[in-house]
């Protein structure tokens, strides 16, 4: 398999990826719970709260919150950051769908 066999978006990889960024984005709304008086409650706090996607989030996202750790906080790192975690998070798609397809071949 070459890289662009890879990268290449199916069906499965896109919707991993999308699964992915929301599971994220629901972590960050649920994020507001440790700084309520940062700013106003999420529109969605109410709605998700009753699932952990926060801890979730932190799972799938940990190598690029772990290097975030040691960046300065500015925008620019923040910018940088989100870039690379939804880069992340398509490789992650990817390598899921394509190591799955190749245990369901080995397996038959």
């Amino acid at each position: 398999m070459n890289f662009k066999q890879f990268i290449w978006p199916g069906k499965w990889k896109l919707a991993l990826f999308v699964l992915f960024l929301a599971v994220d984005y629901f972590g960050q709304v649920q994020s507001w719970a440790f700084c309520k008086e940062c700013y106003p409650k999420p529109f969605l706090y109410d709605l998700i709260s009753w699932f952990h996607f926060w801890e979730i989030s932190l799972v799938i996202s940990a190598p690029i919150r772990v290097i975030e750790w040691f960046l300065p906080k500015t925008e620019l790192v923040y910018t940088v950051t989100y870039v690379l975690l939804v880069a992340y998070f398509y490789a992650l798609a990817c390598g899921i769908v394509i190591l799955t397809k190749k245990i369901k071949k080995d397996s038959s």
